[in-house]
């Protein structure tokens, strides 16, 4: 990401004006590296701060003379998406309030600030992570703070929620992770995925909801697990060795056949399909062997497969694919064509 941009995104983000695109922008920068997560913890911090500091004690009119050039650069016409007017203005209001109050920090002393927020010492705790995430073709497993241990799949992303491990442990997720949750009976796990809901409290489930894929999965290996839309009505609670999917086109949750075997699978890097849409499939086949599909969205939608993968090469996979689907493919690099 062009280091203009990322500071933009970033304020815009913690403005609250971030568009959707932009927001998977930023999450898939924060993934990239550990410096990018430190970098935008201390700008969180800075941000909230600067909301602290009472604006009648800002001069706005010498505040916006010294901050011209930035924000004149920031509101040039080389975002990565494309905003309304009155969308502009609001930013342009926010990012305003924002450099105000930060000014005032800087002259208060803001290196100081920012060594005490960042620098460990005996009497400081270290800056905790809020984000974690995977690339294509990565698998990763990881800690958080509550003593939970997840394993994402590829190109996988979870970022704790403010007050995680108060009164509740609230995360938003996206990709594929076998949760194993510690066990809080006062402190229930949350699992944001846009308006569907994981509810747990100390249980072992694997959850799978990639915003391309029409459909979200879960399956529990021990506990018990709440899971669905309650903005639709559609959760239901789901116990060890019993599975789930959330149809997010219509909005439809429903009990499925599933066995540990098929929904673990992907941790020994094997990869299965039982009666799963095509376009799904090649989702999945996307994030495992980081190549890209072009035409799968003129697949028929109805078009199913069910087969297995165990540490298959692409060659092999989209000769099987031919084969049982019908599917014809003109690979370029990275890139494939696909066609019926």
């Amino acid at each position: 990401m062009d280091e203009n941009l990322h500071d933009q995104l970033i304020i815009r983000y913690l403005s609250g004006e971030a568009s959707a695109e932009e927001k998977k922008q930023l999450e898939y920068w924060l993934v990239e590296k550990e410096e990018n997560q430190l970098y935008f913890a201390e700008m969180q911090q800075v941000f909230q701060a600067a909301k602290e500091v009472p604006f009648d004690l800002v001069d706005t009119s010498d505040t916006q003379a010294d901050w011209a050039a930035i924000q004149s650069q920031l509101n040039e016409p080389k975002r990565a998406a494309i905003h309304t007017k009155s969308e502009t203005t609001r930013f342009s209001m926010n990012l305003g309030k924002f450099l105000a109050a930060a000014s005032i920090i800087l002259l208060l002393g803001l290196g100081y600030f920012l060594y005490q927020m960042t620098n460990a010492s005996s009497t400081t705790k270290p800056t905790q992570q809020l984000t974690y995430g995977t690339k294509v073709k990565e698998t990763k497993t990881i800690t958080l703070p509550d003593g939970s241990k997840v394993k994402l799949n590829h190109a996988s992303y979870l970022s704790l929620k403010k007050g995680f491990n108060g009164k509740e442990r609230r995360i938003e997720f996206e990709g594929e992770g076998f949760f194993e949750i510690a066990h809080h009976p006062d402190k229930p796990f949350i699992i944001e995925t846009g308006k569907v809901r994981t509810n747990v409290l100390g249980t072992v489930f694997n959850l799978k909801a990639y915003t391309n894929d029409q459909y979200l999965r879960l399956f529990v290996k021990e506990g018990t697990v709440g899971f669905g839309n309650p903005w639709v009505h559609q959760v239901d609670t789901f116990s060890a060795g019993q599975a789930g999917v959330f149809d997010r086109t219509y909005a439809e949750l429903k009990p499925a056949k599933l066995e540990a075997a098929n929904a673990l699978a992907w941790q020994s890097n094997t990869l299965i399909f039982n009666d799963t849409p095509i376009r799904e499939a090649l989702n999945s086949i996307e994030r495992a062997y980081d190549v890209g599909f072009e035409g799968k969205a003129k697949l028929p939608a109805q078009s199913r497969i069910t087969t297995t993968f165990e540490k298959a090469s692409l060659e092999e996979v989209l000769e099987t694919l031919a084969k049982t689907n019908q599917l014809k493919f003109d690979q370029t690099g990275s890139l494939i064509r696909v066609s019926k």
